[in-house]
């Protein structure tokens, strides 16, 4: 197994004019052929082929790449955001080396070396584009700096939320419960003949609440400062609840 990861690994860096050293490394006594790693300028994989040596996260600028039968926990996943995994399938009387990306809540989704490339960061692949951009991108500005607001794009809103639901999706996410409670809401609901004997009264702060600032709340909700927020109800109701 370890000389056909060494001898695909080397095969794919030369396709992109990339150099590295290969070592076999024996972290913590570990046999010959349990961890090879893979060593280039500025940073480095160590892939453990087997459990004989536990994976150190954050040292030595190697970056963990785990057999199968390695195990990782969860709080690792969580600080990490992902790990990558890595095996060898059988395809006719060849074996080729595969990449996963495993994450928290998530199957493991696995591809060939060809679509994974060496950053700045480390090891990417397809799905780690998809998990770092869905944690990372900040909803919109509501309005230009020193301008005066302009009026409430509630579609612009309900765009960001669903676009963020998509992200979240694609890379199965963990989803945090919260619940939004608006008060009454300036809608078309609210102007309806039929609550003409009953007109809703105005809260407290003198005026309804409106669809973008909803939506605003839902977005910064699904965003990165919100990340720290869950199972929480939280009352927009102009002041209607004091």
């Amino acid at each position: 197994m370890t000389g056909n990861v060494k001898s695909a690994a080397a095969a794919w860096l030369r396709n992109r004019a990339l150099h590295a050293d290969f070592e076999f490394a024996q972290p913590d006594g570990a046999p010959i052929g349990s961890v090879v790693d893979i060593q280039f300028q500025h940073h480095g994989l160590r892939v453990h082929l087997d459990q004989a040596a536990e994976p150190t996260w954050d040292e030595d600028g190697l970056e963990p790449v785990l057999g199968m039968s390695v195990p990782v926990d969860r709080d690792t996943l969580i600080d990490r955001w992902y790990v990558h995994r890595i095996r060898l399938n059988s395809e006719g009387t060849t074996r080729k080396v595969r990449i996963g990306t495993e994450a928290l809540a998530r199957e493991t989704e696995w591809f060939t070396l060809d679509d994974c490339e060496m950053t700045e960061q480390g090891l990417s692949t397809p799905a780690v584009e998809r998990i770092v951009r869905a944690r990372t991108t900040r909803p919109p500005s509501r309005w230009p700096t020193g301008k005066a607001r302009k009026s409430p794009d509630t579609e612009a809103r309900a765009r960001v939320v669903l676009r963020r639901l998509a992200d979240a999706l694609k890379v199965e996410s963990v989803v945090v419960v919260n619940v939004i409670a608006p008060g009454p809401t300036d809608t078309p609901m609210l102007s309806d003949p039929g609550r003409a004997r009953t007109p809703p009264a105005h809260p407290p702060l003198g005026r309804f609440v409106s669809p973008d600032e909803v939506a605003g709340l839902t977005a910064f909700l699904l965003g990165p400062d919100g990340g720290a927020i869950t199972g929480q109800q939280l009352a927009q109701c102009a002041g209607a609840s004091l």
